[in-house]
């Protein structure tokens, strides 16, 4: 599939976005708590953002936490806990200054990224461990969104149907993998756009264009491609 001036215009219209009111309330909660020293605001967040992205912190849970535990008690009790005994807060400070991701920052929010994977990985029995790297993209996307890409395997298998070649990122070894790669595309992607049209599309503007090839809503713009 190749990128169109009208594809691009799409992403950019606020209007074609239905979902922008919903994703506007979970940005204004990240904003208004940012940090994980409360219950009730590490809850609000976990529970919010996993189960508006179809990505829930509790699927596939298992008995690790107890066999006793309900879904509501691994939230308030085990999920909470974790974050509040976390780093995640010292990561997400560490990003502050950066106005978005780029080759010289790559590294720092990969490690963040993968640092969240493994803490969610351990609410995961240890003999079949979860990798929650799209619930983990998505919950710091919203706390950090002009540097956290979205991943999930809508927007993976998008990236790939554009050909998009993976841009060269120095990044630590403890990294998850899958996220770097896409990252590294997600890189090259928004470089195409800026080159080609002269727009630089930010995380959600690129998760919006992924999304719509996912869905095939750019069949009908397809002819035509810009002048």
């Amino acid at each position: 599939m190749q990128l169109t001036a009208k594809m691009v215009e799409h992403v950019l219209s606020e209007d074609a976005d239905p979902w922008r009111i919903g994703n506007h309330v979970l940005y204004d909660l990240c904003s208004r708590y940012p940090t994980h020293k409360d219950a009730a605001e590490i809850v609000a967040k976990i529970w919010l953002i996993g189960r508006a992205y179809a990505a829930s912190v509790e699927r596939g849970r298992g008995k690790v936490a107890g066999t006793k535990l309900s879904n509501g008690q691994f939230y308030t009790e085990t999920v909470s806990d974790a974050l509040r005994k976390s780093q995640l807060d010292h990561k997400l400070d560490a990003l502050a200054s950066f106005d978005e991701l780029n080759e010289a920052n790559a590294g720092s929010i990969l490690d963040a990224h993968a640092y969240l994977v493994r803490v969610f990985k351990e609410l995961t029995p240890l003999k079949k461990p979860l990798n929650k790297r799209s619930l983990a993209s998505k919950y710091l996307h919203f706390h950090r969104p002009k540097l956290f890409f979205i991943y999930d395997s809508r927007a993976a298998s998008s990236i790939q149907r554009l050909q998009i070649p993976c841009h060269v990122i120095q990044a630590p070894q403890e990294v998850d993998e899958s996220y770097a790669r896409f990252v590294s595309a997600a890189l090259d992607l928004r470089e195409q756009v800026f080159s080609e049209f002269g727009q630089r599309l930010n995380p959600r503007q690129i998760d919006r264009l992924l999304l719509a090839i996912h869905e095939d809503i750019y069949d009908a713009l397809r002819v035509g491609s810009a002048a």
